[in-house]
């Protein structure tokens, strides 16, 4: 298993595999109201969107020893609303089921971690759902704090 920096060539696995693995995180309520079908359109449109909009991205894949995906990290330079700089932010780790466990998230941060240094920022962002508390503590016990709340409120 290795770690790499990839591009554009591998989009399309890269798609599927966080499609498959962010159907994990949908609302239950939101599966019976979409179904997979609808998810996985919307999906592929929010991804692309997200892709095509403004500010340098990078994909960290750990591939296995054929060189399939199994595992992917994707950064994005954004600005920061608060300090009004740009910085990076992680807008996913996934890690196919079956490899889990196995220290690839760990690997797929430190080297998305080391880019950014390369690069001169000095910090790094992104959103854990809170009900996660399994990924809060991953993220925390690899020095990430918590340092805004996401607030939302059902309308009816």
């Amino acid at each position: 298993m290795r770690i790499e920096e990839v591009g554009e060539e591998r989009l399309e696995e890269i798609i599927k595999l966080d499609e498959e693995i962010s159907w994990e995180f949908v609302e239950e309520k939101v599966k019976k109201k979409l179904g997979y079908e609808e998810y996985a359109r919307r999906h592929r449109d929010l991804f692309l969107e997200l892709l095509r909009s403004p500010g340098e991205q990078k994909f960290f894949a750990a591939l296995d020893d054929n060189g399939n995906i199994i595992g992917v990290a994707w950064i994005k330079i954004v600005w920061d609303t608060v300090n009004y700089v740009k910085f990076p932010y992680l807008m996913d780790i996934n890690i196919k089921e079956e490899h889990r466990g196995k220290g690839i998230g760990t690997l797929l941060l430190n080297a998305v971690e080391e880019f950014c240094r390369r690069r001169g920022y000095d910090k790094i962002g992104l959103r854990v759902e809170s009900s996660r508390g399994d990924l809060v503590n991953w993220y925390k016990k690899r020095g990430y704090v918590v340092r805004s709340l996401y607030m939302e409120k059902e309308l009816k």
